[in-house]
């Protein structure tokens, strides 16, 4: 792999998994963990009904970490595909 490869695999914006954690414990109710994975229409919906009246949040503790990972993998695969044409 080149060097120019390699850049462009660096400069992705992975996210780290206990940073989203700690976001969605403290912005969950917003949607702002969503809006962060782009996920944007669910965060809007997590917005508006603020969170899923409080059950969505407490079930994006548990799902958050995997869904990050998820994101970053998806980052990851984007990244190698694009340097390979």
């Amino acid at each position: 792999m080149s060097d120019s490869q390699l850049d462009k695999i660096m400069v992705q914006g992975y996210k780290d998994p206990l940073m989203m954690f700690l976001i969605s414990l403290l912005g969950g109710t917003l949607g702002i963990d969503r809006f962060l994975l782009d996920n944007v229409g669910l965060g809007v919906l997590k917005l508006i009904t603020c969170g899923g009246f409080g059950i969505w949040v407490i079930i994006d503790w548990f799902l958050i970490q995997d869904m990050t990972r998820d994101y970053n993998s998806k980052l990851l695969s984007k990244a190698i595909s694009f340097s390979n044409q």
